[in-house]
């Protein structure tokens, strides 16, 4: 029986330097990678206060008030009762109090200011508004925007209000 050995040929001298240099950089590749990194690190570090990770996006606080219900078919000479909703949300802040005049066209209302004096934030009844409707027609009943009093509330704030629409038979 006859045995036959193949012997490989020697690799040519350039694949050895090849070799060579590929393994010297993978030793050298988490020391690249932390060079490279590091400033950035150095970076978060030195300046934390300027840099604000946030999951929501910063912007005005907003105070929403409307009226509930917001469309009432009533009779002549009947009264109805509309509630002042307010909603504020905030992580942080609250609304420390708020003071309210309404206004109406055609209509008398009692209750024309609803001043609420405890602090809040999210979904709160700020009062009941008494609408006693003596004219047929369309009316509206509305919450302007320069007769809303905020105390001790520094913050930038936007302000929507929605009116109530009365249709008086």
């Amino acid at each position: 029986m006859d045995y036959h050995f193949i012997v490989p040929k020697d690799k040519p001298e350039k694949r050895r330097y090849d070799l060579k240099i590929v393994s010297f950089t993978k030793k050298l590749l988490p020391v690249f990678l932390l060079a490279a990194i590091l400033p950035a690190f150095i970076f978060f570090i030195t300046t934390p206060p300027n840099l604000r990770f946030s999951p929501q996006a910063q912007s005005d606080a907003e105070l929403r008030l409307w009226f509930e219900p917001g469309n009432v078919v009533v009779s002549r000479g009947n009264e109805v009762d509309l509630k002042v909703i307010a909603m504020f949300e905030s992580d942080s802040l609250i609304i420390p109090s708020i003071a309210i005049n309404i206004a109406s066209n055609g209509i008398i209302t009692k209750n024309q200011t609803i001043d609420y004096q405890r602090p809040f934030k999210g979904q709160v009844e700020l009062g009941v508004v008494t609408v006693l409707a003596e004219e047929s027609g369309n009316i509206s009943v509305e919450i302007p925007l320069e007769d809303i009093q905020i105390t001790a509330f520094d913050k930038p704030l936007q302000i929507f209000s929605s009116p109530a629409q009365i249709v008086v038979k």
